[in-house]
């Protein structure tokens, strides 16, 4: 699984120009956990993608993009069709759907 969470993230920076992005959650006392903790490593499950100049949190999980391939719905019960070729195409960064300029 991990190495597909790479790939996946990988894949969009070469197409997109995205970057690799980490932004840790601070822990209780204000500090930040070290990158690759032995005993705690959220970095293996939490990087994102994201444009150069995105703020935090603004970028795109690929660990979510491969959850999001195996269901059916999301958790308010809208239909998911996720395709790992979704992410290649730049509509899925901008969130536009090409289907609607299609139809004018």
């Amino acid at each position: 699984m991990q190495g597909a969470i790479w790939y996946v993230g990988e894949m969009m920076c070469r197409k997109h120009g995205t970057v690799w992005q980490y932004t840790p959650e601070p822990l209780d006392d204000g500090t930040y956990p070290p990158l690759f903790d032995p005993t705690d490593t959220p970095a293996l499950d939490t990087p994102c993608v994201a444009f150069p100049d995105a703020g935090p949190y603004e970028g795109f999980y690929p660990l979510n993009i491969l959850r999001r391939m195996l269901i059916d719905e999301d958790e308010t019960g809208m239909p998911v069709d996720e395709r790992l070729v979704d992410v290649l195409d730049p509509a899925y960064l901008t969130g536009e759907d090409d289907d609607e300029d299609e139809e004018e």
